[in-house]
């Protein structure tokens, strides 16, 4: 499936209308989330998968707009994963700074190998994103020594 189209390869059990209902909020949350971790477009992209430049802002535009919105099911995946890592570094560092110094320092678990998790995030593609969500889950969670 191309992601510059707006066809929809979906589980059994997720709809157009679930995505559709999902992709607004889930962009303009993903936006904001990345903004604030200080990437600029070219890494928002890459974060989602590498859409291309025109399908992004085709999708900004419709989100702004309030028009129909249906961002394909792997996008809305790799959405999800973002807020999860937010969230999880919203509880872990109470203190915004604290999570953002977190995020662009050098770590040495082995899921890092020295690499900032941020690096991870934009460097490992959708591995980078399931791996560090999986870290801070396990962290969060008080499984930190699984990893």
């Amino acid at each position: 499936m191309s992601l510059n189209s707006d066809a929809l390869s979906l589980p059994a059990a997720i709809t157009e209308e679930d995505c559709a209902r999902l992709s607004g909020p889930g962009l303009k949350a993903f936006r904001h989330i990345t903004t604030n971790w200080g990437l600029g477009t070219n890494d928002q992209v890459k974060l989602l998968g590498q859409p291309s430049r025109s399908t992004y802002y085709r999708w900004l535009r419709k989100q702004r707009s309030g028009e129909r919105l249906v961002i394909p099911y792997d996008v809305l995946m790799r959405i999800s994963a973002v807020l999860n890592i937010h969230r999880s570094l919203i509880e872990l560092f109470p203190v915004k700074d604290e999570a953002l110094t977190w995020l662009i320092g050098s770590h040495f678990a082995p899921v890092f190998g020295g690499r900032a998790p941020l690096a991870v995030l934009l460097e490992d593609e959708g591995n980078g994103i399931d791996s560090v969500a999986r870290y801070l889950n396990a962290w969060r969670f008080g499984e930190g020594n699984n990893f």
